[in-house]
């Protein structure tokens, strides 16, 4: 394992998001994008042998912040940066939906990349606030792939129905097979 330590930083760092989640939990809501990407990320990271370490409080300086989730946390690691506490600040994918969100506050000189999970996303941004277009960078974070998906078959897509919306996931597969693509349906 490397010497150098990634230090990662969610919703979770404060009480209130912690609550709210083991409410989830009592109640048996199934967790979404937010909790599969961060559990994808440590994954990731375990087999890089890259170590990391989740909301630890700053107890001497650090390099890199990365603030994957929670709008209340970037805000305070933007109070750390300036405080010399942290030089580098990461920021996304899941803090919010739109750069103008929050007040905009993905537009704060004090981060010095956005993490979004996907091109077109990246796009989305760029065009909302052009400002940040050095910053922007793509992570694209993996989806586990059912192993009874053959990659020697040929299958145009792969819908993976994560959200639930019936009406969209209907018309998504009725267009496929009108243009008579190839598809393997994959429920979350």
């Amino acid at each position: 394992m490397s010497d150098e330590v990634l230090y990662l930083y969610t919703e979770d760092f404060f009480i209130w998001p912690k609550l709210k989640k083991w409410f989830k939990e009592i109640l048996g809501r199934s967790f979404g994008g937010p909790a599969v990407v961060f559990r994808s990320l440590k994954e990731g990271l375990k087999e890089l042998g890259i170590g990391y370490v989740v909301n630890q409080p700053l107890l001497a300086p650090i390099d890199v912040a990365c603030v994957l989730s929670g709008v209340s946390v970037l805000k305070w690691a933007i109070r750390q940066k300036k405080a010399g506490k942290i030089k580098k600040i990461l920021a996304g994918p899941n803090i919010v939906i739109s750069p103008s969100d929050f007040g905009g506050i993905l537009k704060h000189p004090a981060i010095d990349k956005i993490i979004v999970p996907s091109e077109w996303v990246r796009s989305f941004y760029v065009q909302a606030a052009p400002e940040l277009a050095d910053k922007v960078e793509i992570w694209a974070a993996g989806v586990d792939v059912p192993e009874e998906i053959d990659k020697k078959k040929e299958i145009d897509f792969i819908v993976f129905n994560k959200i639930g919306r019936r009406e969209l996931f209907t018309q998504i597969v009725g267009l496929l097979q009108t243009q008579k693509f190839k598809f393997k349906l994959i429920k979350f």
